[in-house]
């Protein structure tokens, strides 16, 4: 199967994404927002709600946290796979069959090019000047046959570590799985109560919050690079 590039498409769907991770970061603030006012609230009391609190406070922030995050991881991802693949490969779309094809072309005109000079040669007082264009040509072809190599080269190279780009996500996405399981199942029906999970059960959460504070950081350094911070970049 063919290796091929899409530069527009792939500008589009990292485009795509950035919307739509801005618009889910909107609403997981917003969900974040209400959750605290239920927690805070002095009104609603008794071992159930108690239980509720202490739950959406320990599995349900975190989890919300860590959905912005990997919202961001994502985006961050697409955005690299675009921008590595222009520095790395090329800035317009390649396809490995049309690459290969053009390649062979080449390498049959530099064929017949050579078998030509070679006829010539043989009369080469009466055609030194048609060897002379004949061996340009061949150069020439020869020069483009190479830069299409090079291109084929650097396509199945980043075709081969473009995985890489997306492993970050790949990994988040496991430990953002486990808050969802624990979220799932939230209900103790015999004490009728929230489960509330301690100790290694918050692995997650801990490594969810890490991962959270290494984003934002990144995202205040990549928006240094390019203006002036405010106050408020700095809130994590």
């Amino acid at each position: 199967m063919s290796i091929d590039m899409y530069l527009d498409r792939s500008r589009n769907q990292a485009s795509s994404v950035g919307n739509l991770s801005q618009t889910m970061n909107s609403n997981y603030d917003a969900l974040e927002k209400a959750i605290t006012q239920f927690i805070n609230d002095d009104v609603l009391k008794g071992k159930a709600y108690t239980s509720a609190k202490q739950f959406f406070s320990t599995v349900l922030i975190p989890l919300s946290t860590s959905m912005k995050t990997l919202s961001d991881l994502t985006k961050q991802a697409c955005d690299n796979f675009v921008s590595r693949y222009t520095s790395e490969v090329d800035s317009i779309s390649l396809k490995e069959s049309e690459l290969e094809e053009d390649i062979r072309s080449l390498s049959q005109q530099i064929t017949r090019y050579e078998n030509l000079t070679n006829n010539l040669k043989k009369h080469a007082s009466d055609n030194q000047q048609a060897i002379s264009s004949n061996q340009q040509i061949i150069q020439t072809l020869g020069q483009q046959k190479h830069e299409l190599e090079e291109k084929l080269r650097k396509l199945r190279e980043f075709n081969q570590k473009s995985p890489e780009i997306f492993k970050e996500v790949e990994e988040f996405q496991k430990i953002v799985q486990q808050g969802l399981t624990q979220a799932q199942n939230f209900w103790n029906f015999s004490t009728n109560q929230f489960n509330i999970p301690s100790g290694k059960e918050l692995d997650w959460a801990k490594a969810s919050h890490e991962k959270y504070l290494k984003v934002a950081m990144g995202k205040i350094e990549h928006k240094a690079e390019k203006e002036t911070l405010n106050k408020a970049d700095f809130a994590v």
